[in-house]
């Protein structure tokens, strides 16, 4: 298509970052792109990770990815979904983790079964290295290898790629823009505290923003924050503070340290609240419900 598709955008948001939300919302310890443009994507705010096997498919990004996944189940997503939902990611989850002997949990659209869109065990890494190693490359083909559950009651618009020209124009996409992909990541982690600390610093007084969706932000909230959804904050930066630290929270940790990292290197002194909003609901301290701060 001429660009990387994972940074065209729709409504004015990359697609990977699109992906990646979604992935957070549905409860994604961390989120990983495999491959493309790393620069681009990093600028994206994303973390990025070089394919072990570059030009060799898909097939080739899910064993990099089985290969470094830090938790026992992965999600793949392609960049290019266009309606990323956290309900189909989440139903594979429980399918997979559900379902007794299988090592991957896959949704159907138009009678085939979509691996993009699957959930996997880091044990389907082994069946789909052999298939590689001995010279397969296509994915749907590797998979007749893995015993693999299909994930019922799936929305298929949640299925649907973006896999033309046409298809961009028809969503009503744009090739990114310097002024567009705005989050540059750097590499350094970004500082954290925990809710306990969190609790302790409310009480002299705190800039505290939530980085979460506006149904999770409605649904309950630590006092006082900020709702400033995760692919709105480079456009509203002005309402950021610049003077003294600002500290972020999402809903387990992972989009609110995009966040941070963000803003820290514009300047700002930010800071992730590790665990997020769910720790401080589980510790029993006080929450609000409903879309003001307070």
């Amino acid at each position: 298509m001429g660009t990387d598709k994972a940074l065209i955008e729709l409504h004015g948001v990359p697609m990977a970052l699109r992906a990646a939300t979604a992935l957070h919302d549905a409860g994604a310890a961390s989120v990983t792109t495999i491959g493309g443009d790393l620069a681009g994507l990093r600028r994206a705010g994303l973390v990025a990770r070089r394919d072990d096997h570059p030009g060799q498919g898909p097939l080739g990004g899910i064993l990099t990815a089985l290969r470094t996944a830090a938790e026992p189940i992965l999600v793949v997503l392609p960049c290019d979904v266009v309606h990323p939902d956290p309900a189909a990611i989440g139903a594979a989850v429980r399918a997979l983790a559900t379902t007794p002997g299988v090592l991957a949990a896959i949704p159907r659209r138009d009678r085939r079964l979509q691996p993009l869109h699957g959930a996997y065990a880091r044990g389907a890494h082994a069946p789909l290295r052999a298939a590689f190693v001995a010279g397969e490359r296509a994915l749907h083909r590797a998979l007749r290898s893995v015993p693999v559950a299909e994930v019922p009651g799936v929305d298929p618009r949640a299925l649907v790629d973006a896999d033309t020209p046409g298809d961009l124009r028809r969503w009503g996409m744009r090739a990114p823009t310097a002024s567009l992909v705005p989050m540059d990541v750097p590499e350094l982690p970004a500082p954290e505290i925990d809710v306990d600390e969190l609790a302790r610093r409310r009480e002299a007084g705190i800039v505290l923003i939530d980085v979460r969706q506006p149904d999770e932000y409605d649904e309950f909230h630590v006092p006082g924050a900020i709702l400033i959804p995760l692919a709105d904050v480079p456009e509203r930066l002005v309402e950021v503070p610049d003077a003294g630290p600002v500290h972020v929270i999402c809903r387990s940790g992972g989009r609110s340290r995009t966040a941070v990292a963000f803003l820290r290197e514009r300047g700002y002194e930010a800071v992730n609240v590790a665990g997020g909003s769910l720790a401080w609901q589980e510790s029993g301290r006080p929450i609000a419900t409903g879309s003001l701060p307070v």
